[in-house]
């Protein structure tokens, strides 16, 4: 079966023996229609497209979808640029 990740048990689709996506469940449309640029925080955060939309799986269940690099991704680069 096709999922999320490790995090869920939301079923997107099966995977057939010869790598074809089938049963295809209406989460798995919600998932692949998506596009970051519709969204408006996505679409003013300068993190996108690095990011890629943050997860799916949050923003499907209404929790916070950005990934948690994103509020420390300004210092890691300070902490690796030279100086």
């Amino acid at each position: 079966s096709i999922r999320h990740c490790s995090s869920s048990d939301g079923l997107l689709a099966q995977l057939d023996g010869d790598g074809t996506e089938s049963e295809h469940t209406p989460l798995f449309d919600r998932i692949k229609s998506r596009r970051p640029n519709d969204d408006p925080h996505c679409r003013a955060c300068a993190y996108l497209p690095m990011c890629m939309g943050g997860c799916a799986y949050m923003r499907e269940i209404g929790q916070e979808p950005c990934n948690p690099e994103r509020y420390v991704l300004g210092e890691l680069v300070a902490l690796s640029a030279p100086l």
